[in-house]
């Protein structure tokens, strides 16, 4: 983040496929040439998801129901008012598969999905796909959630790459708890 006259800022960019990991120098030029730099460390992979304000707060993303007859419904995970996020209930229903599919960055490097660990409550649950998404630098995460997850409420949601974590988001799990 910057401040700038109008308060503070963000700048997003992406790093080149075929850059070396390690130190380097980043370097911002601004429209009337004036320039600002800072070190950083660029890594082989480095797991995030996307949030509407913070990089705390609920990911974004849909969660879809696929119905034993074919029949599919699909809902986002959260919806933002100025810098006011929330999540918003995820339908799970007996019977039904879950699917969430979170804006991401980071994942689309594993060698495979058994390399990446997604976690709720501290349960590890399926990763069903992974790979870049249609914006630059972004990349789609897909997981499935397990019927046992159902009706858990609002709660954390962590993924992992080679050992490296990403930042936790908020997820909420709706439907009813199953009977145990």
């Amino acid at each position: 983040l910057f401040r700038s006259m109008g308060g503070w800022g963000q700048t997003n960019f992406v790093i080149p496929k075929d850059s070396a990991v390690g130190p380097a120098v980043m370097t911002i030029v601004r429209e009337d040439g004036s320039r600002s730099s800072s070190n950083i460390t660029i890594a082989d992979t480095a797991p995030g998801f996307l949030t509407g304000h913070s990089c705390r707060g609920p990911a974004i993303g849909s969660a879809t129901q696929i119905f034993r007859d074919g029949r599919t419904t699909t809902t986002t995970l959260s919806s933002c008012s100025g810098i006011r996020c929330q999540t918003i209930p995820v339908p799970m229903t007996s019977g039904a598969v879950t699917r969430i599919a979170l804006a991401s960055s980071g994942f689309r490097y594993a060698a495979s999905a058994e390399q990446i660990e997604v976690t709720i409550e501290g349960i590890r649950v399926p990763v069903v796909a992974y790979g870049p998404d249609k914006d630059p630098g972004r990349d789609l995460l897909t997981i499935e959630i397990p019927d046992a997850l159902r009706g858990l409420g609002e709660t954390d949601l962590i993924g992992h790459v080679n050992g490296r974590p990403s930042n936790a988001v908020r997820i909420y799990l709706g439907g009813e708890k199953p009977v145990s």
